[in-house]
């Protein structure tokens, strides 16, 4: 069950491949639109645009390194037509990385020196674990060969990345810096809370349909046989609702093809009786997501982020 098959029809994680397709397909970005036989399948000038940068991508999502902190500089600043446009000491970079349960793939190009890289690594595949990071240290280590650079990575830190530069944390974790930095009576919910084993609230209050304008449905359902919360949203977005020690905080932690993802804080409204809606965690400068229930239409309500505390 755990490496179950994906469903095939979906444009997320609906594709198989295989390392020599991968070269193939490098090679044809590169050449922008050119297959191996010089034949061109695309206009050069469509393929360019592709990779040219189309929106912003703010610090919390480009995970930039840089000097002095790092040995090296590598930065993302854009996203283009499925790209993640930045540098890699200098030298522009073209990369997206992905997983999906049992597999976490990345590919990385060179445009300017008509050089590219693609690994996937088998194995559970969760956000900040040990498949992504192999991946990680084979681009930055194929990517020094490739351009000449000294390489940075050696055996006294491969197999630490990305320590000693920064400490591993995963998404599951509820503290950071060993707990010294995190008081225990949190209220912020976009920061989580601890996990606890009983919900204080009943479970039944959870069940039914939410809806958000910008995504759609949001479904909890309560699975008899195995006494979960089981959450459903979108095409492929399941999980189950995992419970903290405040009444208006629980995790979603997400499961089958999007297991990756991990856990996610969500807010609840604070109250008795069935939930009124669930919300995700904000992201800087931005809204929090949030699902009403049982409506198709609404009013933007008064900001919700900020719940009462216990």
């Amino acid at each position: 069950e755990e490496f179950g098959p994906l469903d095939l029809d979906l444009p997320a994680a609906g594709l198989l491949s295989n390392a020599v397709d991968m070269a193939k397909y490098m090679n044809f970005q590169l050449q922008l639109g050119k297959l191996l036989n010089g034949s061109e399948l695309v206009p050069w000038e469509q393929m360019y645009e592709t990779h040219k940068p189309l929106t912003t991508i703010g610090e919390r999502g480009a995970l930039n390194k840089g000097k002095p902190k790092w040995p090296m500089s590598s930065t993302t600043t854009a996203y283009g037509m499925g790209w993640r446009i930045g540098n890699y000491n200098g030298y522009k970079r073209l990369d997206h990385k992905g997983l999906a349960k049992g597999f976490s793939s990345q590919i990385t190009l060179f445009p300017d020196v008509q050089a590219g890289i693609f690994t996937s690594v088998s194995g559970p595949s969760s956000a900040g674990q040990t498949p992504g990071f192999v991946n990680e240290i084979v681009h930055h280590l194929a990517a020094d060969i490739l351009l000449g650079e000294r390489h940075w990575l050696q055996m006294d830190n491969v197999c630490t990345y990305p320590a000693p530069w920064q400490l591993p944390r995963s998404r599951n974790d509820t503290t950071e810096n060993n707990g010294k930095d995190r008081p225990s009576n949190l209220q912020d919910p976009s920061k989580g809370a601890p996990l606890s084993e009983t919900f204080l609230r009943n479970k039944n209050d959870f069940v039914g349909n939410y809806f958000s304008r910008a995504v759609g449905n949001f479904t909890i359902t309560l699975n008899q046989s195995e006494d979960k919360l089981r959450v459903s949203y979108g095409l492929i977005g399941r999980g189950v609702i995992v419970p903290t020690v405040k009444s208006h905080i629980v995790y979603l932690r997400h499961t089958d093809a999007v297991a990756g993802l991990g856990d996610l804080p969500l807010a609840i409204d604070n109250a008795t009786g069935p939930v009124n809606w669930v919300a995700f965690p904000p992201l800087p400068k931005s809204n929090p997501l949030v699902f009403f229930r049982d409506v198709e239409s609404y009013d933007p309500p008064e900001p919700l982020w900020d719940c009462p505390s216990e």
